[in-house]
């Protein structure tokens, strides 16, 4: 069985329905973190996505309609674990770097903070 290093999760989810819209999903969280940008850039701020502004990979929820948290106003985003890898790569296409924090392992959480380059 894989385990992903930055949550310690074991992948047991293999099957291909749960994981044909990464991308899209990938896509929609992307759009948002450009909106965030455009929107401290035109409140004057640095145009780096702050420390508020991270990405939280959960690898013990499930991703269902409710895979983006509707009460964060900084554009914080549930995803996978399992989806990591591809995650990075999608994200490394638009130009955005990332850097991994290991953070709450315990409860099976892996924060990844956004920059842009």
């Amino acid at each position: 069985m894989n385990v992903h290093p930055m949550t310690k999760s074991i992948g047991r989810c293999t099957s291909k329905h749960k994981n044909n819209n990464i991308e899209s999903k990938m896509d929609v969280m992307i759009k948002l973190y450009e909106s965030i940008a455009a929107e401290q850039s035109v409140r004057g701020a640095k145009k780096k996505l702050d420390a508020r502004d991270i990405i939280y990979y959960d690898a013990q929820k499930t991703v269902g309609a409710s895979n983006f948290d509707k009460r964060s106003s900084e554009g914080k985003a549930l995803i996978l674990a399992k989806q990591i890898v591809k995650g990075e790569k999608l994200l490394a296409q638009r130009g955005y770097s990332i850097k991994a924090k290991r953070r709450e392992v315990s409860i099976g959480m892996a924060r990844l903070e956004l920059q842009d380059n």
